[in-house]
């Protein structure tokens, strides 16, 4: 039984950590700044665990668009046509 109990606390201080860095770089992405916990891997994509950014700004108006995906679902996207 306790190891199950510490198990779970393993498992919740996983789950907060990465709550956590989510939040955050959702925060900065909002802002209209580069997400501190992900990867840059190609032309303003950011890789983190689990999620992802596009952030890319507009080619006329020159205003931030970005693009939040959880595990490859589109959480919210500002692009335009």
């Amino acid at each position: 039984m306790k190891a199950w109990k510490f198990i779970r606390r393993i498992i919740f201080a996983i789950a907060f950590v990465w709550v956590t860095a989510f939040i955050a770089d959702n925060a900065c992405v909002m802002s209209s700044k580069p997400p501190i916990f992900c990867a840059r891997t190609e032309n303003n994509h950011y890789v983190g665990a689990g999620y992802s950014f596009d952030i890319y700004p507009h080619p006329i108006t020159g205003e931030i668009q970005q693009a939040g995906y959880l595990f490859r679902i589109t959480m919210y996207s500002t692009f335009t046509n």
